[in-house]
């Protein structure tokens, strides 16, 4: 073997030469300089030829001259981080869906595109939101969402706070909150969606995501990412309900193809009457290669996320004119609880149906119609 440099060795296991050097400032580095065969051969005239140990030695020696020092990552005092700085590492922290980390990351790449360059995170008052909402106002972004972008700024400050890059955050300004009515589709519409989509089998995919919006309220992520494996048939029997019913399980991980339910939460729904009964004939059919409740028959999602069953489900919507009537796949579970609330569910259990965690949200799906606001009174 040729003699070397001290800071030049081998390694027998890697099959390679390294330097070691040392770092400005006390310490060493490591590096890579050459395999066995590059420092052993050369190329002449087109043709491998061994170097001897001299010209392996004088290569190896050469190599040194390009090694650089490894980079001294200095970290930033958090008086001195940038908003735009901190902003990163909070998008690369993330642990959400995708959908949502989208929503998060124009969110907070909006909110920092209005802001003067460089603005440093300890600097941000309670007024700096207005650039930000003239900005989504000139592009014709209503209230409601400039709101839900502003929710997403101010999770990444109690973030901030977490992290102790901020000692407390500000409370950003936002719009005040427009009022809308949730709009639902009525039980005849459905009935008539149901019945358009039931025998056709070149839709079977919509009509299977119509079912499962209409009788379980599912959110449209829920559907798009509901395995197979994650529906249990077995019934089970409450006695002092004098119930039977199966199981429905939402759940992130492997099986969900690295999907997670909302917050992370996995939840578990009861199947029951005409869902149950679909269930059961619907899986009977199923090719032994499926894995997705909405599968191409392959294993394969039927779309690829849930813009995809929005824009799929809109087409049967539009040819029955009701497409307007509510949100394309939301108006599923507004209807839904709308519809348990009229029968006069408890509302508890509406809210552990549709899994909200604050009441108050729930109580924004409970719609009444003018007519129902009208009997009411007339029993005064």
């Amino acid at each position: 073997m040729p003699q070397v440099r001290k800071q030049i060795f081998y390694k027998r296991d890697a099959g390679a030469w390294y330097a070691r050097l040392d770092k400005e400032g006390g310490g060493t580095f490591t590096r890579k300089l050459a395999t066995k065969e590059e420092a052993e051969t050369k190329l002449v005239q087109g043709r491998k030829r061994t170097r001897t140990e001299a010209e392996v030695n004088n290569y190896l020696q050469s190599l040194l001259l390009d090694v650089k020092p490894p980079e001294v990552k200095k970290s930033i005092p958090a008086n001195k981080l940038t908003v735009m700085a901190a902003a990163r590492q909070w998008l690369a922290s993330l642990a959400v869906a995708d959908a949502t980390k989208t929503h998060y990351e124009y969110a907070i790449n909006g909110f920092v595109a209005s802001l003067p360059k460089e603005t440093l995170l300890s600097s941000l008052k309670r007024t700096d939101s207005r650039p930000f909402i003239n900005d989504c106002r000139e592009r014709g972004l209503s209230d409601n969402t400039i709101r839900s972008y502003l929710r997403g700024v101010a999770i990444f400050l109690t973030w901030a706070v977490d992290s102790e890059l901020l000692v407390a955050a500000p409370k950003l300004e936002r719009p005040a909150a427009v009022k809308k009515e949730v709009r639902v589709y009525s039980q005849d519409q459905l009935d008539e969606l149901e019945e358009y989509l039931e025998h056709d089998l070149e839709r079977k995919n919509i009509y299977r995501m119509v079912m499962a919006l209409r009788y379980l309220g599912l959110r449209a992520g829920e559907v798009q990412h509901l395995a197979l494996a994650d529906i249990d048939l077995n019934q089970e029997y409450d006695r002092q309900e004098d119930v039977h019913y199966g199981k429905l399980h939402i759940r992130g991980g492997k099986n969900k193809d690295g999907w997670l339910p909302k917050k992370g939460k996995e939840e578990v729904l009861p199947l029951i009457g005409k869902f149950y009964r679909f269930l059961k004939a619907d899986l009977a059919d199923r090719g032994p290669e499926e894995i997705w409740y909405l599968d191409r028959g392959d294993g394969k999602h039927y779309r690829q996320d849930a813009h995809g069953l929005s824009s799929a489900l809109l087409k049967p919507l539009s040819e029955l004119k009701i497409a307007q009537v509510a949100k394309t796949m939301h108006g599923f579970r507004a209807s839904c609880a709308s519809t348990l609330a009229r029968d006069n569910v408890n509302h508890i259990y509406i809210q552990q149906i549709l899994r909200h965690e604050s009441f108050d949200t729930t109580l924004k799906y409970l719609h009444s119609s003018m007519g129902e606001l009208a009997k009411a009174l007339d029993k005064l």
